[in-house]
């Protein structure tokens, strides 16, 4: 079993390190490494303290992680970014857990909407955000010929 709690500022270093092994296999798909791959200790610590991250424990094991962070432009609305469960864990539903979490939190602060992108090659990914009850509504294409990293758009309204 595990829980799913706000991250305290000593799991930042284990938030990067279940990150970067969730995100690794996307390295092979994608010429650029995808956003949660670039990402430094500093940001988690960042995103920490502004009350914007939740892990799932098993014991005192972090073993997957979910960020937010305001869209500017939209008022009421949250982006989802670096869902991310150990490889380990992957057949569970540590990720589901972890978005339930973020969106009971987000909802009860005022939120009207989350967004999130993920890469159009990411079947898996894209297969996961509509059990979730997340849909697609709009596509980005990467704006380099040579990128391939195009983006599908998913959100949920309430």
């Amino acid at each position: 079993m595990w829980s799913v709690e706000p991250a305290a500022p000593a799991d930042a270093g284990e938030v990067l390190a279940v990150t970067q092994r969730a995100f690794r296999p996307y390295q092979a798909k994608y010429p650029v490494a995808p956003e949660p791959l670039q990402d430094t200790l500093e940001r988690v610590r960042e995103d920490i303290d502004r009350g914007r991250v939740w892990v799932a424990r098993s014991g005192s094991r972090v073993i997957g992680a979910v960020r937010v962070r305001p869209l500017g432009d939209r008022n009421g609305a949250w982006e989802i970014y670096g869902l991310a469960v150990d490889p380990e864990f992957s057949q569970l539903d540590v990720g589901t857990s972890l978005v339930r979490a973020v969106e009971d939190r987000l909802r009860r602060q005022g939120a009207r909407a989350l967004h999130l992108q993920t890469g159009l090659r990411d079947a898996p990914a894209i297969e996961f955000w509509y059990r979730v009850g997340y849909r697609p509504y709009r596509l980005e294409p990467d704006p380099d010929p040579a990128g391939g990293y195009d983006r599908v758009w998913f959100s949920k309204e309430w």
